[in-house]
């Protein structure tokens, strides 16, 4: 049975990957790249431990020569990059 589920969930994910790279690779690279920076966004949402360690690596790395806010700035700005790559690979 779970090698059932399992074999589904690839199943769907591979449907999901096709259906995603079809619409994105139909958009233009303007639309693309902002939905990019929506998908940093969720990312770093749903993301939340990584987005700490983000977080907490700014602050080993620059310690108070940063303020929080631009810590905080950097880190949501990395994330957002981040999902702007994810859309230009596909």
């Amino acid at each position: 049975m779970a090698m059932i589920i399992k074999k589904t969930g690839r199943l769907l994910g591979r449907y999901i990957l096709k259906g995603t790279i079809a619409v994105v690779s139909r958009l233009s690279l303007e639309t693309g790249l902002a939905l990019g920076r929506k998908l940093g966004g969720v990312m770093m949402t749903f993301g939340k431990r990584r987005y700490n360690v983000a977080q907490k690596n700014l602050k080993i790395a620059y310690g108070d020569s940063m303020t929080e806010a631009e810590r905080q700035r950097i880190a949501r700005e990395s994330f957002q990059h981040f999902g702007m790559f994810a859309i230009e690979v596909i």
